[in-house]
């Protein structure tokens, strides 16, 4: 193997045309992120016809180049302008934003570069150590374990709440609500639909984010008229060593989650940035910050984001099962090269496998010089006028959301969302729980009934079956964990002294 990898890097480094690829891959696939509704996926389906005429290793280094670049861009305009590009990077408006407030937006940016540096590399480490034999346990994931995966998705929401839990809770509901529309997924019966064939497939996440988080955020800039002030004036703090060493806990957290994450065929992105979000504010002596412009609750969702790209490309290599859609789309590159990813392909071509992930690397110091050498122009974006900002973020979002699919009702669906959003905020309810109610919905739906229908209604599959009963139990630590965090909160609130006048 270490005669592969070595030739492996030869072959990247004497190979200029496939460096420029790869660079130049790494800057689309931040403008492709950065652009809300289009995200990874999107960008390497636009980007996919293009590496017909290219080779193998040059095309699918391409895309992956492109896959890495777009998992940091999106958390760009979620820092910036309250609006996540993509899925996975709504959590990061929770603090990337609000850093962004504090004028120290320049801080976020070039920490949330370093975070995905170092979870990139965490990823490609994974994903070189352990291909062939971790995809062989993912591959055992079922209904039963997926049922208890979104479970423990669901504890671990419950931490993510800021301000009131009961409006958190709803909010929590009112995504599985969301989630439930559509033509039901095992006897294909109309649910919530209203007679509108417009809702069979379901209501789609990413008109459905754009509009509560960019819509809605378009709409509030526009009414204030005052957002951008002089006390929005970015201050020039960069990110520095002492920051770097003060969250290398959350960006390890958040990179362990990436790659657990990561490895399971249909886990995703999204999970993975919510499930570092709450870990890394469980385990933090600042939780209280968090949801306030914490650093650490930026730095953990981009870390997981960008372990996930090395750690997804382990299913897709192994066993040529695609963990996510921009996976999907990747085996799309080699399947134009009629090159079919799977055992086969590490016996027969072990050279090309070690090209692609030297290729990796490539990508992965791309996208940092990049996100480094954008990070002044990008800053220029909060001294637009606030109603021109406005009514450019509402223009983009629709931009985006039909070229997501270039269908006008997701244009609508997402304008419906956005004026509903807007009314949420006002009442002070978050949106967060919303966005992840819908995705971990149609995974515990459907898995649990699944599961169910196996078992004859029988629930002891979910304690017999080991990786289940791991994920159960760690679902109840996590729980009980804020429990006693809670208590202890409390417990040392300072008790009010009640005296009475003469």
């Amino acid at each position: 193997m270490l005669a592969d990898l070595i030739h492996a890097l030869l072959d990247v480094l004497i190979n200029f045309k496939l460096i420029v690829l790869v660079v130049v891959g790494a800057g689309l696939g931040i403008l492709g992120g950065a652009m809300p509704g289009l995200s990874a996926p999107g960008a390497l389906a636009i980007s996919l016809s293009f590496t017909y005429s290219m080779s193998a290793l040059e095309g699918v280094s391409f895309l992956a180049a492109i896959y890495t670049g777009a998992q940091y861009g999106g958390s760009i305009t979620a820092t910036l302008l309250n609006t996540p590009g993509a899925p996975e990077s709504a959590v990061m408006t929770l603090d990337g934003f609000e850093l962004t407030r504090r004028g120290l937006a320049r801080k976020a940016l070039q920490g949330s570069i370093w975070a995905g540096f170092v979870g990139g590399f965490f990823g490609i480490a994974f994903l070189l150590i352990i291909l062939g034999t971790v995809a062989d346990e993912a591959a055992r994931f079922g209904p039963v374990q997926y049922t208890s995966l979104a479970i423990f998705g669901f504890v671990a929401m419950s931490s993510i709440a800021m301000g009131s839990r009961v409006k958190a809770l709803a909010a929590a509901m009112l995504g599985l609500l969301f989630s439930m529309v559509g033509l039901d997924p095992i006897t294909a019966t109309p649910r919530y639909t209203f007679g509108s064939a417009d809702f069979y497939g379901g209501l789609p996440l990413v008109p459905v984010l754009i509009g509560l988080f960019a819509v809605s955020e378009g709409l509030i800039l526009v009414e204030r008229g005052l957002l951008v002030s002089a006390s929005d004036a970015q201050k020039r703090v960069g990110f520095g060593w002492s920051d770097f060493v003060a969250c290398w806990r959350a960006m390890g957290i958040g990179s362990a989650v990436g790659l657990a994450i990561g490895v399971l065929p249909g886990g995703g992105a999204s999970i993975a940035s919510w499930l570092a979000y709450s870990l890394a504010r469980t385990t933090s002596k600042q939780a209280s910050q968090y949801g306030k412009g914490a650093l650490d609750g930026l730095l953990a969702p981009e870390a997981a984001d960008k372990a996930m790209v090395g750690a997804s490309l382990v299913p897709l290599l192994a066993l040529g099962v695609p963990s996510t859609a921009s996976a999907g789309v990747i085996i799309g590159g080699f399947e134009l090269h009629n090159i079919v990813p799977g055992p086969d392909l590490l016996k027969s071509q072990p050279r090309l496998v070690f090209a692609i992930i030297a290729a990796l690397v490539v990508a992965n110091c791309a996208v940092f010089v990049w996100g480094q050498a954008l990070v002044p122009l990008l800053l220029r974006v909060r001294a637009i006028q606030p109603a021109v900002l406005g009514v450019s973020v509402l223009v983009l979002s629709l931009i985006g959301t039909y070229a997501f699919n270039g269908v006008v009702f997701s244009m609508i669906l997402s304008v419906a969302t956005g004026i509903f959003g807007y009314f949420l905020r006002k009442a002070e309810f978050p949106l967060a729980p919303i966005i992840l109610g819908m995705l971990l919905g149609p995974i515990f739906d459907q898995n649990l009934r699944r599961a169910l229908i196996a078992s004859n209604g029988s629930l002891l599959p979910f304690v017999e079956d080991p990786i289940s009963l791991v994920l159960l139990a760690l679902a109840a630590c996590f729980l009980l964990a804020i429990v006693l965090v809670a208590i202890a909160r409390r417990g040392k609130a300072p008790t009010a002294r009640v005296t009475f006048d003469e």
